[in-house]
């Protein structure tokens, strides 16, 4: 079997089956090359890092003063290899999607990840096919016994389902180590954004954001790949390229960033002072990579209802009763360090 990503079947290495070519909503899908299937073993890794000391409290208060030019997914890399060292990790346990195919009133959605301990990590479904893909992956049973370390490292993978699924893990991977280690998020206060006006740049449409900023008497840029999505309102400026972000004293962003691999550009678009607050469930993993680059705060969802968030999302119904929203700002944050200390 082709081992290249342009192979249109998924590697089936203990089940032995035909794979059935998939037909979508909108037509035939090309099903990335997936993980290997095999059960994992999950085991420590000796320690190869030296956990001494380190300065967990930024010493910068803005972008510009940001010492880290390491792009996004490159500190998101190291700090996966640092757990990986560090750590035993759960592997993941079952992967929760929204019924493919069904029409939703919800204009997003979003799967999860759920470890062998009960920690769930969300993750966004509509960009691309990903939803349909990763159906039919779980389907066949091609998504069973996937490794969480494994699945987590292919975050950025040109196949946006791939991406989005390891996004879920990360995710997942990161509420196991703050509650191993004691360190619940939405016990911390959320940190206070004052915008003294200026203009406020949002980074994919929130509707219920947007129109409080409106309201308020904000001039708003919004930045949305699917322009069909916002409504044409007195006060909103609409660009489909971030671009736009360098005139904006304030950024929202979307998560989803993370998935399409746009946020360095989102990060080199906005001005230097820019205040940036990344949003969103699937927002939800360690923040060490995002602090690091400058973004002012992280704003997820712990999960502490993963049965009742099944039911919800097998019914189509809302689900975020199932957990309590957070947001954490650099100087609110423990560090990796100290996270992986307390997880020993």
């Amino acid at each position: 079997m082709s081992d290249t990503p342009a192979d249109c079947q998924m590697q089936q290495f203990s089940q032995g089956r035909q794979v059935r070519p998939l037909i979508s909503r909108t037509g035939p899908l090309r099903i990335p090359q997936w993980f290997d299937t095999r059960p994992v073993t999950h085991r420590k890794i000796t320690k190869t890092i030296d956990e001494g000391p380190e300065i967990i409290k930024p010493l910068w208060t803005t972008r510009s003063q940001t010492p880290n030019t390491m792009c996004y997914r490159e500190s998101y890399k190291k700090l996966i290899t640092r757990i990986a060292e560090s750590i035993e990790v759960p592997g993941i346990e079952e992967i929760i999607l929204p019924v493919s195919g069904r029409e939703s009133e919800k204009e997003d959605e979003f799967g999860f990840v759920v470890l062998r301990d009960g920690s769930v990590g969300p993750f966004y479904t509509c960009l691309g096919d990903t939803l349909d893909k990763l159906a039919w992956c779980r389907s066949q049973g091609s998504t069973d016994g996937l490794s969480t370390l494994q699945t987590a490292m292919k975050l950025g993978d040109p196949e946006l389902s791939v991406s989005a699924l390891a996004l879920g893990a990360f995710n997942a991977l990161s509420q196991h180590i703050m509650r191993r280690a004691g360190f619940n998020p939405t016990d911390i206060p959320s940190p206070t954004s004052e915008f003294k006006g200026g203009r406020i740049g949002v980074v994919g449409y929130f509707p219920p954001l947007v129109k409080r900023y409106l309201a308020a008497g904000h001039r708003v840029t919004v930045i949305e790949k699917k322009p069909e999505r916002v409504p044409d309102l007195p006060g909103i400026e609409l660009h489909t390229s971030p671009d736009a972000l360098s005139t904006c004293d304030s950024v929202i962003c979307t998560a989803s960033t993370l998935i399409n691999g746009t946020i360095d550009h989102i990060l080199e678009a906005a001005g230097p002072d820019a205040g940036i607050d990344l949003m969103g469930p699937s927002a939800s993993g360690l923040p060490d990579p995002l602090f690091d680059r400058g973004i002012r705060s992280v704003g997820g969802i712990l999960i502490n209802q993963p049965v009742q968030l099944k039911k919800a999302v097998a019914n189509g119904e809302k689900w975020s009763a199932c957990g309590r929203k957070y947001q954490l700002g650099a100087m609110q944050y423990p560090g990796i360090g100290q996270l992986l200390a307390g997880s020993q």
